[in-house]
């Protein structure tokens, strides 16, 4: 498999205005709480593409897991940042796909595996009940998401079509198991909540075990503040035609 390890680290801009939640974007991604077999719930939210119970096709899915600041259990906060990007009518025009975001309790982090292990289990039960392509299963995350979304590769290496964590850190000594996931690490060279120097020495181990080829390194910043912007959307689909090339 063609493998992208790529990081993006550059001087950072202003904090981004969060996304208002407002009726529009609640409407457009259901609210629902998932409980498991020991009893544990995990509220969430699910954008189903329009027509997708009746094409006969099967759609791509993109989770979403949002930074510290958006844990709760008002099941709304997890949308403040990024996801509005998947679901807008233009982006779902060119691109449809199932978007699901989880949302983390407080004092609790998706790193840990009692989360991890409710947000697969989430997944698993969301992947039964519609018709989503299991080849084609991306996660992106920023901050803790970012944390999250390198665990949970690291967890399940096979599960994951590619990933973009934002502003995160892993486990380097995990580097091995990662070298086959299209990869883009984003995060900003200023960020005062999570150095970036964690999202680098993961692209480097990760390097090391991969084919070797230079990780790439683009130009567009993301913010360095404690809530990190998302990549744009024509950077996240990059990614995911690179996991659909070979």
């Amino acid at each position: 498999m063609l493998t992208l390890t790529a990081l993006l680290a550059t001087a950072a801009i202003g904090n981004p205005v969060a996304a208002p939640q407002d009726t529009k974007l609640t409407d457009l991604l259901e609210a629902r709480v998932y409980e498991s077999e020991t009893h544990a719930k995990l509220p969430y939210r699910l954008f189903v593409p329009a027509g997708s119970n009746e094409s006969g096709k099967r759609y791509p899915l993109v989770l979403f897991l949002h930074g510290a600041g958006e844990r709760g259990s008002d099941n709304a906060s997890q949308l403040r940042h990024g996801v509005r990007d998947f679901v807008s009518p233009e982006s779902q025009a060119k691109r449809p796909a199932f978007v699901l975001a989880p949302q983390c309790a407080k004092g609790l982090w998706w790193s840990s595996k009692s989360s991890l292990d409710l947000v697969f289990d989430l997944l698993a039960s969301v992947r039964k009940s519609y018709p989503i392509d299991s080849e084609r299963i991306y996660i992106t995350g920023l901050s803790m998401g970012g944390f999250g979304t390198w665990a949970a590769i690291t967890r399940r290496p096979g599960l994951f079509a590619a990933a973009i964590p934002i502003c995160g850190a892993g486990d380097p000594k995990s580097a091995s198991k990662l070298v086959n996931i299209p990869i883009w690490a984003f995060h900003g060279d200023a960020d005062r909540a999570v150095n970036v120097e964690e999202s680098k020495k993961m692209i480097a181990a990760i390097s090391r075990g991969a084919t070797p080829r230079e990780p790439v390194t683009a130009a567009q910043p993301t913010s360095g503040g404690n809530e990190p912007a998302a990549p744009p959307m024509t950077m996240f689909w990059g990614v995911v035609r690179l996991s659909q090339s070979v």
